[in-house]
């Protein structure tokens, strides 16, 4: 096992009240499942799947499943490009193929049980075509009476997949994970805790409702005292508890957001038995130990299967979804004003403007013969000094101690020539022959640990 420590004050400042260290341990364990059930399922083609459910493979199937696919496509398309966005070399293979040429036909889709799942969902449950095709907030397209009906079809078919969950270990883990998966990308019973805010609050309207939760869901950049953290926040069958008491608790929103940076350097950081603990735990855990998990944790425990409909609340939860899933990205109607706190598309854009220094740790002592650190470019051998409303030296501080506490994690991060690097984004503002000062200026800016 290898220890992350952390400084008391801080962990007392996170967990408590709200938010404790098991929901920390919880979410960690999810996704590790999450990411150990999508590593070991078999994958078949397409043909097989429609062969296993009796169905022929038709020209009218071969079409829907076409118009199917290039849905699916888009997405993990603009997925793997987010990823490769912030330097990382994303697989591939996770975009489907095209289907372009006869070999890919003659092979078909590689799919998992999941995926296929998922393909039907898109086909078959009304709400999920409603959102993808951007009608849901308009009421000459979808009228309150429809509005209505998808909504209950959407809650009878999760409530469903929870009764399913009951027969087997498998069928615990697969509709667990297929609540998780739906709910983390359309966030219906998300926007609907939200919707029933708007009711409690009504001088808030919903940009100013998201912007207050906005940290419970989408893609967020954003600044924690152990460093910068690009997260999806998927935190479901959790987060819909919180949405009341990021109105009543102002401490929250900071506890949260550390909290997800901690999930965020566990899963990166974390050896079990001298290795990482998503590899460990695909290699040492089983179905058996998912179910028993999802058992206790309960994905389902904050969905609401039967909601009171009015006119006032559909026209709520209408202006949620338009705000949340626009016809067209950039024209998100609410604005998030934090400097570490943004949605995909500004991230995308303004991440790519700022430069990047690779820096490692040097101990000083100051004039008071006191142990003392700072950070170097690498490359030049400069001073970096950190400037901007977003530097707080505090946290920046208490951000290297971490490196000293974790040496053997990153037992290079001292060096000059070392592997591990202290990772700066922001705005060159000078350089001399001495130093660089560098703002920490725009959406994605920060430092973290590579």
């Amino acid at each position: 096992m290898c220890y992350l420590l952390f400084d008391p004050d801080y962990l007392n400042s996170v967990f408590g009240g709200v938010i404790d260290i098991d929901d920390l341990v919880d979410q960690v364990i999810l996704e590790c499942i999450k990411k150990a059930f999508d590593s070991t399922e078999e994958k078949y083609s397409l043909r097989h799947y429609l062969k296993t459910n009796g169905d022929e493979f038709s020209d009218d199937v071969r079409m829907r499943y076409s118009r199917l696919m290039a849905i699916v496509n888009e997405s993990k398309r603009n997925e793997v490009e987010f990823i490769r966005s912030f330097g990382v070399d994303a697989n591939a293979k996770a975009v489907l193929k095209s289907m372009d040429n006869i070999s890919d036909k003659i092979d078909g889709y590689e799919l998992s049980k999941m995926n296929f799942f998922e393909i039907n969902n898109i086909g078959d449950v009304d709400l999920i075509k409603a959102i993808i095709n951007h009608r849901m907030p308009d009421v000459h397209k979808i009228d309150n009476t429809r509005f209505m009906e998808i909504a209950t079809q959407y809650d009878k078919r999760v409530l469903s997949w929870k009764e399913l969950a009951q027969n087997d270990d498998r069928s615990m883990v697969f509709y667990s994970l297929a609540y998780f998966t739906i709910e983390w990308k359309y966030a219906f019973n998300f926007l609907f805790e939200c919707a029933l805010v708007m009711g409690k609050y009504p001088e808030l309207d919903e940009n100013e409702v998201l912007s207050q939760v906005n940290m419970l869901f989408g893609y967020k950049d954003f600044m924690t005292e152990i460093g910068h953290v690009t997260t999806d926040s998927r935190m479901v069958g959790y987060r819909e508890k919180l949405i009341g008491d990021f109105f009543s608790f102002q401490k929250l929103r900071y506890q949260y957001s550390e909290l997800l940076g901690l999930v965020t350097l566990l899963k990166e950081k974390m050896l079990i038995e001298n290795e990482p603990v998503e590899k460990w735990f695909i290699e040492n855990t089983n179905i058996n130990d998912w179910a028993s998990f999802f058992r206790e944790y309960d994905v389902f425990k904050y969905a609401t299967f039967e909601k009171n409909w009015s006119n006032k609340r559909i026209r709520a939860i209408r202006k949620l979804m338009n705000s949340v899933f626009p016809e067209n990205p950039e024209n998100r109607s609410y604005k998030i004003e934090e400097d570490f706190d943004t949605l995909m598309m500004t991230i995308l854009k303004e991440e790519s403007e700022l430069d990047k220094l690779e820096c490692y740790i040097e101990e000083y002592l100051n004039e008071n013969e006191q142990l003392c650190a700072r950070i170097r470019d690498k490359k030049s051998g400069k001073k970096v000094e950190l400037i901007g409303d977003s530097f707080v030296k505090k946290h920046f501080l208490r951000f290297l101690s971490q490196a000293k506490i974790n040496i053997g994690i990153m037992p290079t991060v001292f060096e000059p020539d070392g592997a591990d690097v202290v990772a700066v984004r922001g705005i060159k503002r000078n350089e001399d022959d001495t130093s660089i000062v560098i703002e920490l200026t725009g959406q994605g800016a920060g430092y973290l640990f590579e």
